[in-house]
């Protein structure tokens, strides 16, 4: 069993008791993320966003 260093429990309705950890690791320069949002991008600059209501 992993020891946590720390850890805080969420207790909001919305997250439904979620545990948050402050050592995440960024995915910011993970190669499958950064081809995935290079597309959105992409797909963005052409297609163009949705009007508001």
């Amino acid at each position: 069993m992993s020891t946590i260093k720390r850890a805080a429990e969420i207790k909001s309705a919305p997250l439904g008791g979620a545990i948050v950890r402050n050592s995440v690791k960024s995915h910011a320069s993970d190669p499958v993320v950064v081809k995935k949002a290079e597309e959105a991008k992409a797909f963005f600059k052409k297609a163009g966003f949705p009007k508001g209501k």
